[in-house]
């Protein structure tokens, strides 16, 4: 779901019934209820999880539950522990929710593509106002190993 970019509930979801469309290293999602018709650019590596995951949906051995998503992202961020005084708590104690999956691509983008921002936020489906108060700082090593997650978006 990290390197999709589409709205997990209902994008995400609908691209495993509907597999037409994925063209072309990217997903053309047509209008749906409350939803415009965009077109979702796909990284090297987005490009591998939509195929993968249609793959999946097509033999019958992809997850449709939410819910079994939702609990392995809670399960995930359990696991990642930061110290506190003398106390492990975990580092994202609400857990990781897909929405936080899809802003953070859209952070790295912006940090990674920065001259390209209107075409970040088409392909995201957002508005300049869902990510104003976003102004991603990363180091140059960080800067680095996201552009190489980035690759051919």
């Amino acid at each position: 779901m990290l390197h999709t970019g589409l709205l997990s509930g209902s994008e995400f979801w609908m691209l495993g019934e509907n597999p037409h469309w994925y063209q072309s290293g990217r997903v053309v999602v047509p209008e749906i209820p409350h939803h415009v018709a965009r077109t979702v650019r796909l990284s090297f590596e987005g490009r591998h999880a939509v195929e993968a995951y249609l793959v999946l949906m097509k033999n019958g051995n992809g997850t449709r539950s939410r819910n079994t998503i939702r609990d392995a992202m809670r399960r995930a961020a359990a696991k990642e522990k930061v110290r506190v005084g003398d106390k492990w708590v975990p580092k994202v104690p609400n857990g990781i929710n897909p929405e936080m999956l899809r802003r953070s691509l859209c952070a790295w983008l912006m940090a990674a593509y920065p001259e390209r921002w209107d075409e970040i936020l088409a392909s995201m489906g957002m508005l300049t106002e869902d990510v104003a108060h976003t102004e991603p700082k990363f180091e140059r090593q960080e800067l680095e190993k996201i552009r190489q997650h980035l690759k051919g978006w």
